[in-house]
Protein backbone atom coordinates (compact mmCIF):
# COMPACT_ATOMS: atom_id res chain seq x y z
CA UNK A 1 0.00 0.00 0.00
CA UNK A 2 1.01 3.62 -0.51
CA UNK A 3 2.92 5.23 2.34
CA UNK A 4 3.68 8.94 1.97
CA UNK A 5 6.39 10.79 3.90
CA UNK A 6 4.42 14.02 4.20
CA UNK A 7 3.49 16.38 7.02
CA UNK A 8 0.05 17.64 6.12
CA UNK A 9 -3.46 16.27 5.79
CA UNK A 10 -6.58 17.98 4.55
CA UNK A 11 -10.20 17.31 5.41
CA UNK A 12 -13.53 18.46 4.05
CA UNK A 13 -17.02 18.50 5.51
CA UNK A 14 -20.46 18.65 3.94
CA UNK A 15 -22.72 21.41 5.17
CA UNK A 16 -26.20 20.54 3.96
CA UNK A 17 -26.85 17.91 6.63
CA UNK A 18 -25.74 20.05 9.61
CA UNK A 19 -29.31 20.72 10.70
CA UNK A 20 -30.07 17.01 10.93
CA UNK A 21 -26.79 16.14 12.64
CA UNK A 22 -27.09 18.90 15.24
CA UNK A 23 -30.66 17.98 16.11
CA UNK A 24 -29.93 14.26 16.27
CA UNK A 25 -26.93 14.79 18.54
CA UNK A 26 -29.08 16.91 20.82
CA UNK A 27 -31.68 14.15 20.97
CA UNK A 28 -29.07 11.50 21.63
CA UNK A 29 -27.38 13.32 24.47
CA UNK A 30 -30.71 14.24 26.02
CA UNK A 31 -31.33 10.59 26.75
CA UNK A 32 -35.01 10.53 25.85
CA UNK A 33 -34.90 7.26 23.92
CA UNK A 34 -37.90 5.11 24.74
CA UNK A 35 -36.70 2.06 22.79
CA UNK A 36 -34.04 -0.26 24.16
CA UNK A 37 -32.86 -1.08 20.67
CA UNK A 38 -32.75 0.81 17.40
CA UNK A 39 -33.33 -0.38 13.85
CA UNK A 40 -30.07 1.04 12.44
CA UNK A 41 -26.93 -0.06 14.22
CA UNK A 42 -23.49 -1.63 14.09
CA UNK A 43 -21.41 -4.70 14.87
CA UNK A 44 -20.43 -3.30 18.28
CA UNK A 45 -21.75 -3.26 21.83
CA UNK A 46 -20.24 -1.62 24.93
CA UNK A 47 -17.68 -3.99 26.38
CA UNK A 48 -16.57 -5.40 23.02
CA UNK A 49 -12.79 -5.69 22.67
CA UNK A 50 -11.02 -5.58 19.31
CA UNK A 51 -7.44 -6.46 18.40
CA UNK A 52 -5.92 -5.37 15.10
CA UNK A 53 -2.76 -5.75 13.06
CA UNK A 54 -2.00 -3.81 9.88
CA UNK A 55 0.82 -3.47 7.35
CA UNK A 56 1.58 -0.93 4.64
CA UNK A 57 4.24 -0.87 1.93
CA UNK A 58 5.00 2.36 0.07
CA UNK A 59 7.25 3.69 -2.65
CA UNK A 60 7.68 7.47 -2.49
CA UNK A 61 11.26 8.70 -2.96
CA UNK A 62 12.20 5.49 -1.24
CA UNK A 63 10.85 2.30 0.25
CA UNK A 64 8.70 2.22 3.38
CA UNK A 65 7.25 -0.57 5.49
CA UNK A 66 4.78 0.25 8.27
CA UNK A 67 3.56 -2.21 10.91
CA UNK A 68 0.79 -1.17 13.31
CA UNK A 69 -0.79 -3.33 16.04
CA UNK A 70 -3.68 -2.08 18.15
CA UNK A 71 -6.30 -2.87 20.78
CA UNK A 72 -9.60 -1.14 21.54
CA UNK A 73 -12.55 -1.38 23.95
CA UNK A 74 -16.02 0.00 23.10
CA UNK A 75 -17.11 1.98 26.15
CA UNK A 76 -20.50 3.40 25.15
CA UNK A 77 -23.08 3.61 22.38
CA UNK A 78 -24.88 6.84 21.45
CA UNK A 79 -28.17 6.50 19.57
CA UNK A 80 -29.28 9.94 18.30
CA UNK A 81 -33.05 10.05 17.96
CA UNK A 82 -33.25 6.23 18.11
CA UNK A 83 -32.06 6.29 14.49
CA UNK A 84 -28.43 5.29 13.92
CA UNK A 85 -25.71 4.30 16.40
CA UNK A 86 -22.32 5.87 17.14
CA UNK A 87 -19.95 3.64 19.12
CA UNK A 88 -17.28 5.34 21.24
CA UNK A 89 -14.10 3.43 22.06
CA UNK A 90 -10.74 3.86 23.77
CA UNK A 91 -7.58 1.96 23.02
CA UNK A 92 -3.92 2.02 22.13
CA UNK A 93 -2.10 1.79 18.81
CA UNK A 94 1.54 0.93 18.18
CA UNK A 95 3.89 1.74 15.30
CA UNK A 96 7.01 0.28 13.76
CA UNK A 97 8.11 1.92 10.50
CA UNK A 98 11.15 1.29 8.30
CA UNK A 99 12.10 3.89 5.68
CA UNK A 100 15.01 4.02 3.20
CA UNK A 101 15.29 6.80 0.62
CA UNK A 102 16.51 6.37 -2.94
CA UNK A 103 18.46 9.64 -2.84
CA UNK A 104 22.28 9.61 -3.20
CA UNK A 105 22.65 9.93 0.58
CA UNK A 106 20.61 6.74 1.13
CA UNK A 107 19.32 8.12 4.38
CA UNK A 108 16.52 6.44 6.31
CA UNK A 109 15.15 5.69 9.73
CA UNK A 110 13.48 3.22 12.01
CA UNK A 111 10.47 4.83 13.73
CA UNK A 112 8.80 3.24 16.73
CA UNK A 113 6.22 4.23 19.31
CA UNK A 114 2.53 4.31 20.11
CA UNK A 115 -0.03 5.64 22.53
CA UNK A 116 -3.70 5.92 23.54
CA UNK A 117 -6.59 7.08 21.36
CA UNK A 118 -10.32 7.81 21.44
CA UNK A 119 -12.41 6.53 18.54
CA UNK A 120 -15.89 6.74 17.01
CA UNK A 121 -17.49 4.05 14.84
CA UNK A 122 -20.48 4.34 12.50
CA UNK A 123 -22.26 1.25 11.14
CA UNK A 124 -24.91 0.47 8.53
CA UNK A 125 -26.66 -2.63 9.88
CA UNK A 126 -30.46 -2.57 9.62
CA UNK A 127 -30.87 -0.71 6.33
CA UNK A 128 -32.79 -2.41 3.55
CA UNK A 129 -32.26 -1.42 -0.08
CA UNK A 130 -30.40 -2.73 -3.10
CA UNK A 131 -26.91 -3.95 -2.13
CA UNK A 132 -27.52 -3.13 1.55
CA UNK A 133 -26.47 -6.66 2.49
CA UNK A 134 -22.93 -5.61 1.51
CA UNK A 135 -23.06 -2.12 3.00
CA UNK A 136 -24.33 -3.36 6.38
CA UNK A 137 -21.00 -5.15 7.00
CA UNK A 138 -19.14 -1.84 6.74
CA UNK A 139 -17.81 0.02 9.79
CA UNK A 140 -16.53 3.57 9.27
CA UNK A 141 -14.23 4.81 12.03
CA UNK A 142 -12.18 7.82 13.03
CA UNK A 143 -9.80 8.35 15.96
CA UNK A 144 -7.41 10.81 17.55
CA UNK A 145 -4.63 10.07 20.00
CA UNK A 146 -1.44 11.21 21.65
CA UNK A 147 1.61 9.14 20.71
CA UNK A 148 5.29 8.97 21.51
CA UNK A 149 7.41 8.53 18.36
CA UNK A 150 11.12 7.74 18.49
CA UNK A 151 13.57 7.62 15.57
CA UNK A 152 16.75 5.75 14.81
CA UNK A 153 18.34 7.62 11.88
CA UNK A 154 20.66 6.11 9.27
CA UNK A 155 22.66 7.66 6.44
CA UNK A 156 23.33 11.34 5.79
CA UNK A 157 20.49 13.78 6.46
CA UNK A 158 20.53 17.43 5.36
CA UNK A 159 18.61 19.10 8.16
CA UNK A 160 15.22 17.59 7.28
CA UNK A 161 15.46 14.63 9.61
CA UNK A 162 12.39 13.98 11.79
CA UNK A 163 12.60 14.43 15.55
CA UNK A 164 11.07 12.22 18.18
CA UNK A 165 8.73 13.14 20.99
CA UNK A 166 5.09 13.17 22.03
CA UNK A 167 2.86 14.03 19.07
CA UNK A 168 -0.76 13.95 17.99
CA UNK A 169 -1.87 11.17 15.67
CA UNK A 170 -5.12 10.80 13.76
CA UNK A 171 -6.39 7.88 11.78
CA UNK A 172 -9.58 6.64 10.18
CA UNK A 173 -10.89 4.24 7.60
CA UNK A 174 -13.07 1.19 7.16
CA UNK A 175 -13.57 -2.22 8.69
CA UNK A 176 -15.46 -4.76 6.59
CA UNK A 177 -16.79 -7.65 8.68
CA UNK A 178 -16.42 -11.04 7.02
CA UNK A 179 -18.04 -12.64 10.10
CA UNK A 180 -19.44 -11.22 13.34
CA UNK A 181 -15.91 -11.29 14.79
CA UNK A 182 -13.41 -10.94 11.93
CA UNK A 183 -12.99 -7.89 9.70
CA UNK A 184 -10.50 -6.69 7.12
CA UNK A 185 -9.48 -3.05 7.35
CA UNK A 186 -8.20 -0.13 5.30
CA UNK A 187 -6.72 2.65 7.45
CA UNK A 188 -5.22 6.03 6.73
CA UNK A 189 -3.03 7.42 9.53
CA UNK A 190 -1.22 10.68 10.15
CA UNK A 191 1.70 10.41 12.58
CA UNK A 192 2.59 14.16 12.69
CA UNK A 193 5.70 13.65 10.50
CA UNK A 194 4.20 11.49 7.76
CA UNK A 195 1.01 9.75 6.66
CA UNK A 196 0.49 6.14 5.72
CA UNK A 197 -2.16 3.79 4.41
CA UNK A 198 -2.33 0.22 5.66
CA UNK A 199 -4.42 -2.91 5.24
CA UNK A 200 -5.04 -5.22 8.16
CA UNK A 201 -7.18 -7.67 10.08
CA UNK A 202 -9.36 -7.00 13.15
CA UNK A 203 -10.56 -9.60 15.66
CA UNK A 204 -13.56 -8.46 17.72
CA UNK A 205 -14.56 -10.24 20.92
CA UNK A 206 -18.15 -9.94 22.14
CA UNK A 207 -21.67 -9.95 20.67
CA UNK A 208 -22.88 -7.58 17.99
CA UNK A 209 -25.76 -5.20 18.59
CA UNK A 210 -29.34 -6.53 18.56
CA UNK A 211 -31.60 -4.46 16.32
CA UNK A 212 -35.32 -3.71 16.27
CA UNK A 213 -37.50 -4.29 13.23
CA UNK A 214 -35.52 -3.72 10.05
CA UNK A 215 -36.20 -0.45 8.22
CA UNK A 216 -36.88 -0.47 4.49
CA UNK A 217 -35.87 2.67 2.59
CA UNK A 218 -37.67 1.40 -0.48
CA UNK A 219 -35.05 1.80 -3.21
CA UNK A 220 -36.23 -0.03 -6.31
CA UNK A 221 -34.68 -3.48 -6.23
CA UNK A 222 -35.07 -4.20 -9.94
CA UNK A 223 -33.27 -1.19 -11.38
CA UNK A 224 -29.83 0.35 -11.14
CA UNK A 225 -29.28 2.54 -8.09
CA UNK A 226 -29.39 6.11 -9.43
CA UNK A 227 -28.60 9.53 -8.04
CA UNK A 228 -32.32 10.28 -7.92
CA UNK A 229 -33.10 7.25 -5.78
CA UNK A 230 -30.23 8.05 -3.45
CA UNK A 231 -31.59 11.58 -3.10
CA UNK A 232 -34.98 10.12 -2.23
CA UNK A 233 -33.46 7.88 0.43
CA UNK A 234 -31.62 10.80 2.03
CA UNK A 235 -34.73 13.00 2.01
CA UNK A 236 -36.72 10.14 3.57
CA UNK A 237 -34.08 9.63 6.24
CA UNK A 238 -33.80 13.37 6.97
CA UNK A 239 -37.54 13.81 7.29
CA UNK A 240 -38.01 10.72 9.47
CA UNK A 241 -35.16 11.76 11.78
CA UNK A 242 -36.49 15.28 12.25
CA UNK A 243 -40.13 14.23 12.61
CA UNK A 244 -39.53 11.53 15.22
CA UNK A 245 -36.98 13.61 17.13
CA UNK A 246 -39.43 16.51 17.47
CA UNK A 247 -42.28 14.17 18.33
CA UNK A 248 -40.09 12.36 20.88
CA UNK A 249 -39.37 15.50 22.87
CA UNK A 250 -43.09 16.22 22.77
CA UNK A 251 -43.78 12.89 24.47
CA UNK A 252 -44.76 11.19 21.19
CA UNK A 253 -48.08 13.06 21.22
CA UNK A 254 -49.25 13.53 17.64
CA UNK A 255 -53.09 13.53 17.89
CA UNK A 256 -53.61 13.86 14.15
CA UNK A 257 -57.40 13.61 14.64
CA UNK A 258 -57.51 17.09 16.21
CA UNK A 259 -56.50 18.69 12.87
CA UNK A 260 -59.07 19.77 10.28
CA UNK A 261 -58.11 20.54 6.69
CA UNK A 262 -56.01 23.72 6.66
CA UNK A 263 -55.19 23.56 10.38
CA UNK A 264 -51.56 23.97 11.38
CA UNK A 265 -49.25 24.65 14.32
CA UNK A 266 -45.90 26.42 14.53
CA UNK A 267 -43.57 25.33 17.33
CA UNK A 268 -40.28 26.68 18.69
CA UNK A 269 -37.77 24.46 20.49
CA UNK A 270 -34.44 25.29 22.13
CA UNK A 271 -31.61 23.00 23.23
CA UNK A 272 -29.43 24.89 25.76
CA UNK A 273 -25.68 24.23 25.52
CA UNK A 274 -23.80 26.15 28.19
CA UNK A 275 -24.04 29.84 27.35
CA UNK A 276 -25.36 29.02 23.88
CA UNK A 277 -28.37 27.15 22.52
CA UNK A 278 -29.52 25.43 19.35
CA UNK A 279 -32.97 26.46 18.17
CA UNK A 280 -35.39 24.99 15.67
CA UNK A 281 -38.81 26.10 14.45
CA UNK A 282 -41.19 23.36 13.40
CA UNK A 283 -44.44 23.76 11.44
CA UNK A 284 -46.98 20.99 10.76
CA UNK A 285 -50.27 21.38 8.90
CA UNK A 286 -52.98 19.12 7.47
CA UNK A 287 -53.48 19.95 3.79
CA UNK A 288 -56.13 17.46 2.69
CA UNK A 289 -58.19 14.45 3.80
CA UNK A 290 -58.78 12.05 0.89
CA UNK A 291 -61.92 10.00 0.41
CA UNK A 292 -60.06 6.78 1.35
CA UNK A 293 -59.05 8.24 4.73
CA UNK A 294 -55.44 9.02 3.79
CA UNK A 295 -54.11 12.49 4.63
CA UNK A 296 -51.70 14.94 3.03
CA UNK A 297 -49.54 16.83 5.54
CA UNK A 298 -46.94 19.57 5.28
CA UNK A 299 -43.92 19.90 7.60
CA UNK A 300 -41.24 22.59 7.77
CA UNK A 301 -38.08 22.60 9.89
CA UNK A 302 -35.97 25.77 10.16
CA UNK A 303 -32.70 26.25 12.05
CA UNK A 304 -29.93 28.83 11.58
CA UNK A 305 -31.66 30.15 8.49
CA UNK A 306 -31.79 26.76 6.76
CA UNK A 307 -35.29 25.59 5.83
CA UNK A 308 -36.24 21.99 5.07
CA UNK A 309 -39.72 21.51 3.55
CA UNK A 310 -41.67 18.29 3.11
CA UNK A 311 -45.16 17.13 2.22
CA UNK A 312 -46.17 13.58 3.01
CA UNK A 313 -49.13 11.29 2.46
CA UNK A 314 -50.09 9.13 5.45
CA UNK A 315 -52.34 6.18 4.63
CA UNK A 316 -55.33 5.13 6.74
CA UNK A 317 -53.20 2.73 8.82
CA UNK A 318 -50.60 5.42 9.60
CA UNK A 319 -47.91 4.44 7.09
CA UNK A 320 -45.98 7.00 5.05
CA UNK A 321 -47.02 6.31 1.45
CA UNK A 322 -45.46 9.28 -0.36
CA UNK A 323 -42.90 11.96 0.51
CA UNK A 324 -42.55 15.18 -1.51
CA UNK A 325 -39.51 17.46 -1.29
CA UNK A 326 -37.41 19.83 -3.38
CA UNK A 327 -34.57 18.07 -5.18
CA UNK A 328 -31.37 19.91 -4.10
CA UNK A 329 -29.86 19.51 -7.57
CA UNK A 330 -32.78 20.81 -9.64
CA UNK A 331 -34.94 22.70 -7.08
CA UNK A 332 -37.91 20.82 -8.54
CA UNK A 333 -40.52 19.19 -6.32
CA UNK A 334 -40.21 15.41 -6.61
CA UNK A 335 -41.98 12.46 -5.00
CA UNK A 336 -40.57 9.42 -3.26
CA UNK A 337 -42.58 6.28 -2.46
CA UNK A 338 -41.12 3.84 0.10
CA UNK A 339 -41.73 0.19 -0.76
CA UNK A 340 -42.90 -0.39 2.84
CA UNK A 341 -44.98 2.53 4.18
CA UNK A 342 -44.91 1.13 7.73
CA UNK A 343 -41.08 1.23 7.89
CA UNK A 344 -41.42 4.95 8.64
CA UNK A 345 -42.46 4.07 12.19
CA UNK A 346 -39.09 2.43 12.86
CA UNK A 347 -40.36 0.75 16.05
CA UNK A 348 -42.14 3.84 17.46
CA UNK A 349 -45.70 2.42 17.38
CA UNK A 350 -45.61 1.58 21.08
CA UNK A 351 -44.29 5.02 22.04
CA UNK A 352 -47.00 7.22 20.50
CA UNK A 353 -49.50 8.50 23.09
CA UNK A 354 -53.16 9.35 22.62
CA UNK A 355 -55.57 11.41 24.74
CA UNK A 356 -56.37 8.49 27.08
CA UNK A 357 -52.65 7.97 27.80
CA UNK A 358 -52.26 11.64 28.67
CA UNK A 359 -55.34 11.68 30.92
CA UNK A 360 -53.90 8.78 32.91
CA UNK A 361 -50.67 10.73 33.52
CA UNK A 362 -52.26 14.13 34.24
CA UNK A 363 -51.31 15.93 37.47
CA UNK A 364 -54.01 18.56 37.17
CA UNK A 365 -54.78 21.74 35.28
CA UNK A 366 -52.60 24.86 35.07
CA UNK A 367 -52.91 28.23 33.36
CA UNK A 368 -50.18 28.36 30.69
CA UNK A 369 -49.14 31.43 28.71
CA UNK A 370 -47.25 30.91 25.40
CA UNK A 371 -46.93 33.11 22.28
CA UNK A 372 -49.95 31.36 20.73
CA UNK A 373 -52.16 32.41 23.66
CA UNK A 374 -53.15 31.59 27.23
CA UNK A 375 -54.64 28.16 27.85
CA UNK A 376 -56.05 26.01 30.63
CA UNK A 377 -53.79 22.98 30.14
CA UNK A 378 -53.35 19.56 31.70
CA UNK A 379 -49.87 19.02 33.17
CA UNK A 380 -48.12 15.68 32.58
CA UNK A 381 -44.82 14.75 34.27
CA UNK A 382 -42.89 11.63 33.25
CA UNK A 383 -39.39 10.18 33.07
CA UNK A 384 -36.85 8.27 35.11
CA UNK A 385 -33.82 9.67 36.96
CA UNK A 386 -31.83 11.61 35.96
CA UNK A 387 -34.35 12.74 33.30
CA UNK A 388 -37.68 14.48 33.86
CA UNK A 389 -40.11 15.65 31.16
CA UNK A 390 -43.10 17.94 31.60
CA UNK A 391 -45.79 18.56 28.97
CA UNK A 392 -48.85 20.81 28.97
CA UNK A 393 -51.71 19.91 26.64
CA UNK A 394 -55.21 21.16 25.87
CA UNK A 395 -58.09 20.43 23.48
CA UNK A 396 -58.07 24.09 22.45
CA UNK A 397 -55.31 23.62 19.83
CA UNK A 398 -54.55 21.09 17.08
CA UNK A 399 -52.01 18.54 18.28
CA UNK A 400 -52.95 19.20 21.94
CA UNK A 401 -49.43 20.19 23.12
CA UNK A 402 -48.73 23.84 24.03
CA UNK A 403 -45.53 23.68 26.10
CA UNK A 404 -42.76 21.26 27.09
CA UNK A 405 -39.65 21.12 29.28
CA UNK A 406 -37.01 18.43 29.81
CA UNK A 407 -34.34 18.27 32.52
CA UNK A 408 -31.27 16.15 33.19
CA UNK A 409 -30.10 16.26 36.81
CA UNK A 410 -32.21 19.42 37.28
CA UNK A 411 -30.48 21.10 34.32
CA UNK A 412 -32.71 22.26 31.47
CA UNK A 413 -31.82 20.37 28.27
CA UNK A 414 -34.77 21.30 26.04
CA UNK A 415 -37.74 23.63 26.13
CA UNK A 416 -40.48 24.30 23.61
CA UNK A 417 -43.66 26.28 23.16
CA UNK A 418 -46.47 26.74 20.69
CA UNK A 419 -45.82 29.96 18.77
CA UNK A 420 -48.87 30.09 16.50
CA UNK A 421 -52.04 28.25 15.49
CA UNK A 422 -52.54 28.42 11.74
CA UNK A 423 -55.64 28.25 9.55
CA UNK A 424 -56.26 27.98 5.83
CA UNK A 425 -52.87 26.39 5.14
CA UNK A 426 -52.38 25.24 1.54
CA UNK A 427 -49.47 23.82 -0.37
CA UNK A 428 -47.12 26.34 -2.04
CA UNK A 429 -46.30 23.63 -4.59
CA UNK A 430 -48.48 22.06 -7.27
CA UNK A 431 -51.23 19.99 -5.67
CA UNK A 432 -50.45 16.25 -5.76
CA UNK A 433 -54.11 15.18 -5.46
Amino acid sequence: MFSSRVSKLRSRSAGRALLVVALLLAVGTAGISQESTGWWGSYYMPGNTAFSAAVGVGFNNGIALDLSPGAEVIVTKIRPGDMFAIDIGVGAKGLLSFYRSTSPQLHGYLAFGGGPFVSAHFGFRGLDFSFSEYLERLDVFSAIGLNYIGYGLTGEWTGLEPSGGIKFATFGGFNYFLTDSIAVSLTGAYWSDWSSTTVGVTLKLGPKESLAERADFGVLDDVTLTAASLSGDMAYLQFSALYWAILGFGGYVADDESFAEGDGIRWWMSFPDGNDSNEIEYTRALLRINSDGSKWWRAEFESDGELSEFEYLVDKSGGLATLRYEDPETDEVVSYEPSDPDAWWGGYHGSVKDREDLDALSEGTERVRVPAGTFSAEKVVAGEAPYQYTWWYTDEVPGLLVKLEAYEDNTLIVEGELRDVLGGVTTPWDEPW
